[in-house]
């Protein structure tokens, strides 16, 4: 919870009452709902004109929105720059999850190694284990059931959730959050091939998995350590459910990646890069600061210049597009001689 003067000072707001009547700025309110299905104590946000019509109706107790909305607003409006943004920044005070403990909070059920020292404030959860050597930093937490293996380094207000294990030697920055289940620092799918034995020989990878600060990894991923080198994560990364980074890869600072995102090993990406939904790297690439890769890409080869990209192979989105639009009128007129 938090009152509409405190979260004005939050997200930069101008607090403004319907048609400019005197507002309670001492509101206090307790959560996000849609503009259609808000009520009273609640607020709601507008970022898009689609929605406009939802707006004139709204029971919210106030409305984030931007200027160009304010005249069509029956209720408190907190009038912002970028209402997406702002929403973002709000929602931080309505989420289940802690940014930080203020007290040490150690379940029984879990397994904290005698060589590690706790600091003050950190929660561990039920059934979670930490392992020799390794080093945590203040304000974490640490859900039921993860697993920090050897000697793993763990930055300052840290959220690992529920079934993530952090494998041995891993680094990971302040302000970070691994979602359920992900797994950081698996070996990577490196094998050569027994001539004499006929089979297949792994290696053992001898790399760890460094990340930078401010990171937000989803649920399920699996990102492998490096084979001989590190596997690096910069600052400021996203990374959607389903991802797989292979060995040795590398993502730039502030880059964002959608679902099911498939890395082979050696793929190098820039910064600011926006990766969409199931797009795939062969590997052994790099790709150029503030690209964009549209979904179900493919991308075979370097990208050394940044824009837009889509297409299996990728190539810049103006000629994907006259590709597409040409195999359609081919298959259109090929249609049209047959039905003849």
């Amino acid at each position: 919870m938090i009152s509409l003067s405190d979260l004005c000072k939050v997200i930069g707001a101008k607090l403004i009452g319907a048609n400019n009547a005197p507002v309670d700025s001492s509101i206090t309110i307790t959560g996000f709902a849609e503009l259609e299905d808000a009520t009273a104590n609640q607020i709601a946000f507008l970022s898009n004109k689609k929605y406009l019509s939802q707006l004139k109706n709204t029971q919210a107790n106030a409305v984030i929105l931007e200027e160009d909305f304010l005249a069509n607003c029956p209720v408190t409006a907190l009038v912002v720059s970028d209402a997406y943004l702002a929403f973002a920044q709000a929602t931080h005070f309505f989420s289940y999850r802690p940014s930080s403990v203020q007290e040490q909070k150690i379940h029984p059920k879990s397994y904290i190694d005698e060589s590690v020292v706790l600091p003050k404030n950190v929660q561990v959860d039920a059934g979670a284990v930490i392992e020799e050597g390794c080093c945590i930093g203040d304000g974490t937490v640490i859900r039921a059931n993860a697993v920090l293996s050897k000697n793993v380094i763990l930055g300052e207000h840290c959220y690992i959730d529920i079934n993530a294990s952090i494998l041995h030697d891993c680094v990971i920055g302040n302000h970070c959050v691994i979602g359920p289940g992900s797994v950081i620092g698996s070996e990577g799918f490196g094998t050569a091939w027994d001539k004499q034995k006929n089979t297949w020989c792994s290696i053992h990878h001898q790399g760890k998995v460094v990340i930078g600060d401010n990171v937000e990894i989803g649920a399920n991923n699996a990102i492998d350590r490096g084979t001989i080198k590190d596997t690096i994560i910069e600052s400021g990364v996203r990374m959607d459910n389903l991802i797989m980074m292979a060995h040795n890869s590398f993502i730039g600072q502030d880059t964002a990646l959608a679902g099911q995102v498939g890395m082979a090993g050696q793929t190098t990406i820039g910064k600011r890069v926006k990766v969409a939904g199931q797009v795939g790297f062969a590997g052994h690439m790099e790709i150029a600061d503030d690209s964009i890769l549209m979904g179900k890409s493919m991308v075979t080869g370097s990208i050394k210049e940044k824009g837009v990209y889509a297409g299996y192979p990728h190539q810049k989105i103006e000629l994907w597009r006259r590709e597409v639009a040409m195999h359609r009128r081919q298959l259109k007129q090929l249609y049209l001689d047959r039905k003849k």
